[in-house]
C-alpha cells in the first residue's frame, strides 16, 4: 500500500510539474517518470478489485446472503445452517447475513444496510 501511494503521489507531482510548466532537470524527470510506470497498473488493479469485490457483495445481497463468503457457491436451497458442499465451511443463516450485510457492505459500499 505504502508504494501505492508514493507511485500515486509522485505521478500527481510530475503531472503538477509539468502543467505549471517548471522546467525540471532531466534526472528528476526519470526519478518522477519511473515510479509513475509502477503506480499506473497499480492504480488499475486496485479499481479493478474494487468493482469485484462490489459486484460480489451485490450477488451475495440479491441471493438473500446466501452465499459462501470462504468459496463464492451459493447456498440458495440448501439447509439454513450447514455446511457448504464446495469447501467445507461451517455456516448459519444469522453469520451469512452478519457477513454480507455488516462486515463486508460497511468496508465496500460504506454503510451496513446499503
Amino acid at each position: 500500500m505504502v508504494i501505492f501511494l508514493v507511485c500515486v503521489l509522485t505521478m500527481a507531482i510530475a503531472g503538477i510539474l509539468r502543467v505549471a510548466g517548471v522546467n525540471t532537470p532531466k534526472v528528476w524527470r526519470i526519478i518522477l517518470f519511473v515510479p509513475s510506470l509502477i503506480g499506473a497498473p497499480l492504480l488499475i488493479i486496485a479499481l479493478l478489485r474494487t468493482v469485484a469485490n462490489l459486484r460480489n457483495v451485490q450477488k451475495a445481497r440479491a441471493a438473500g446472503c446466501r452465499k459462501c463468503p470462504n468459496c463464492m457457491y451459493s447456498l440458495v436451497g440448501s439447509d439454513p445452517n450447514g455446511c457448504c458442499p464446495e469447501c467445507g465451511q461451517a455456516y448459519t443463516q444469522d453469520a451469512l447475513v452478519a457477513y454480507w450485510k455488516v462486515e463486508v457492505g460497511a468496508r465496500s459500499l460504506g454503510s451496513a444496510d446499503k
